[in-house]
């Protein structure tokens, strides 16, 4: 459905085009380039510049006014077309504001630059983490003119900080390192704020008067909601390490490295796999992961997981890690424990009092009618003592469907799963099968689900509220989640999550303790570039899934959401995976990669660091 001129306005507005500029400039120019700050249409001065996502040529841009006058003119509002400026297929929703551009362009009236930009034309550089810097093409015989207020981080303005420094010192203030990071968290944090008062602004309209203390009594309950986390300490810290399976290539045969990362000690390490007959172990797809760690080692369990498109194993295995990342141990064991009951992948559970509790899980093969069939196993089972037992649980039937665990004051720990299918797809698109509505809450202190003991399923129903009201089918696939505050977990990523399932992808609050999902509309500027949730890549020997994330539940410290992302090469799967980790702050929802290092040089940077500290802080580890 074609948006309404006043609804277009406000989509321009809320959507941030400046990432999508920096990185064409990055990987198509080499990281500095001339732009036009002259409309396309009209060749006039820009005073709110607006581009198209897929950008192929950096003189593609057109002022607001006389883009939504060009919208205006067009009967087909909602199907694709060829840019009047690159000719690059595109559609309309794929426009917004380049307010990293809309930066610079207030900063030049700011300081009367206009008489000292040379044919309405601007240089821009565009470093390391997104930083940019803005400067006047120069005039024949003159030197490069710096704009001041310029640097940013991912398009963040640091405009106020910076005037100073040039109108006062005129020379740049020298932050350590970690002032430097809390000044970008906090400039990212503001950033997000101006995009959100901006499109409340434009939503308010002509009532916007009437409505400021509205807006502003939601702008104050939103911002507190995402910056609580700021008072977390190391406390906050929930694993000490993140881990992910590697899969590699040696002579003619795959072989899968354990890479672990030691948050507290921002050390990787990364460990060769043998099977039970010593041989390289190789790991299975869509296999569950958990982890616990006791005195002795950091523990990681295997469940399952296919070893083809059609076939699945009944692995339960266990991997003990070292707890002292310093210690030099390259091979690790993949220790076999009894079988599952039965084949399967896509399970879900959790680990409580030395006991191991496994839910759901998925099987597709073929039929003796050599037809492709999925089927759901609706497991409940209980590992201790060195046996597995069903304890028989009332499963709403959950396709697909997602889970997280978190402590609750009342009821101890606790495991929540919902989203999913029905009842399996049976090769129909699942947005377009039956969604399951209902919730369950299972307690691991009493064995049981929370609710009405006497109902079929004991549950409760889940629904979204807000401007996304009709979303459920978003839930369709597993959701990638983090705890975010009392009684809330952030649905940060999932393959239908996304405005119309073919739009921007956007992130949502589930409020557990009411049923409720909506949409966070300040983590949605700005959702993370890569999929983190399992996808589907189609070979000749079928379907096949690939994980970019292993260990979901990661690990929370300061405010921030630590993992391992791998990374496909779209281009050449068979060249492997790029590995980095990957952080997602809780506050601003900012979220950045930090590429895989070498163990040693890891490892020697955090013994530098170690002997700064007070003795008594350091007499835990051996440092050698």
């Amino acid at each position: 459905m074609a948006l309404s001129i006043p609804d277009y306005r406000l989509h321009l507005h809320a959507t941030n085009t400046s990432l999508h500029v920096f990185n064409f400039v990055q990987q198509k120019i080499g990281g500095e380039v001339i732009m036009d700050i002259a409309c396309q249409f009209t060749k006039e001065n820009l005073k709110i510049p607006v581009r198209h996502t897929n950008i192929a040529n950096i003189r593609c841009i057109y002022e607001l006014e006389n883009w939504l006058e060009y919208y205006s003119t067009k009967e087909d509002k909602v199907q694709g077309f060829n840019c009047p400026g690159c000719k690059g297929f595109t559609k309309f929703l794929d426009f917004g504001v380049d307010y990293s551009l809309l930066n610079v362009l207030a900063t030049i009236k700011q300081f009367k630059l206009e008489g000292q930009i040379a044919q309405k034309k601007i240089g821009l550089t565009i470093g390391n983490q997104y930083k940019y810097h803005a400067y006047a093409a120069p005039f024949k015989d003159k030197k490069k003119l710096n704009i001041p207020g310029t640097s940013s981080m991912m398009g963040i303005n640091r405009n106020n900080q910076k005037c100073m420094i040039y109108t006062i010192q005129k020379e740049q203030i020298q932050l350590s390192p970690t002032q430097q990071v809390i000044q970008d968290d906090s400039s990212y944090t503001i950033m997000k704020m101006q995009q959100y008062l901006l499109q409340k602004k434009y939503k308010s309209g002509k009532k916007q008067i009437q409505q400021l203390s509205q807006i502003a009594k939601q702008v104050s309950d939103d911002y507190l909601q995402n910056t609580w986390l700021n008072r977390l300490g190391q406390k906050s810290l929930k694993n000490d390490i993140v881990f992910a399976f590697k899969k590699i290539l040696r002579g003619k045969d795959y072989a899968s490295l354990l890479v672990v990362y030691f948050v507290h000690f921002a050390i990787w390490v990364d460990y060769e796999l043998l099977d039970s007959q010593n041989q390289n172990y190789v790991q299975k797809e869509n296999a569950f992961y958990l982890k616990e760690t006791n005195n002795q080692f950091h523990q990681i369990y295997i469940v399952g997981g296919k070893t083809g498109p059609y076939e699945q194993n009944k692995q339960f295995s266990r991997i003990d890690v070292p707890l002292d990342p310093f210690v030099v141990q390259k091979k690790l064991k993949v220790i076999n424990l009894v079988e599952i009951p039965r084949e399967g992948y896509n399970f879900m559970g959790g680990i409580h009092n030395g006991k191991i509790y496994i839910f759901y899980g998925q099987r597709r093969y073929v039929n003796a009618q050599n037809c492709i069939q999925d089927e759901l196993l609706n497991s409940s089972w209980r590992y201790s003592n060195g046996k597995w037992e069903d304890i028989k649980k009332k499963l709403l039937p959950r396709y697909d469907g997602s889970s997280f665990i978190v402590e609750q004051t009342a009821f101890g720990k606790i495991m929540i799963f919902y989203g999913g299918l029905t009842r399996q797809p049976d090769g129909l698109a699942q947005p377009n099968c039956q969604q399951q509505t209902k919730a369950q809450i299972f307690l691991f202190d009493e064995e049981k689900f929370l609710g009405n003991q006497s109902e079929e399923f004991p549950g409760f129903e889940v629904t979204f509220i807000g401007a996304e009201a009709n979303q459920f089918r978003s839930l369709c696939t597993p959701i990638l989640s983090v705890p975010y505050y009392n009684g809330v977990q952030l649905l940060l990523s999932g393959e239908f999550l996304k405005h119309q399932l073919t739009g921007k992808r956007q992130i949502f609050d589930f409020n557990y303790s009411k049923g409720q999902v909506k949409l966070n509309v300040i983590f949605s500027f700005e959702p993370p570039e890569y999929a983190l949730t399992p996808y589907q890549n189609r070979t000749s020997a079928g379907v096949e899934i690939f994980t970019p994330i292993h260990d979901s539940c990661g690990a929370i410290l300061f405010g921030q959401y630590y993992s391992i992302l791998q990374v496909e090469d779209p281009s050449n799967r068979n060249r492997g995976t790029t590995t980095s980790l990957i952080k997602i702050n809780l506050t601003n929802g900012q979220v950045k990669l930090v590429e895989y290092e070498d163990s040693k040089s890891t490892q020697d940077r955090a013994k530098q660091y170690l002997q700064t500290l007070p003795a008594i802080e350091t007499q835990r580890i051996n440092i050698k």
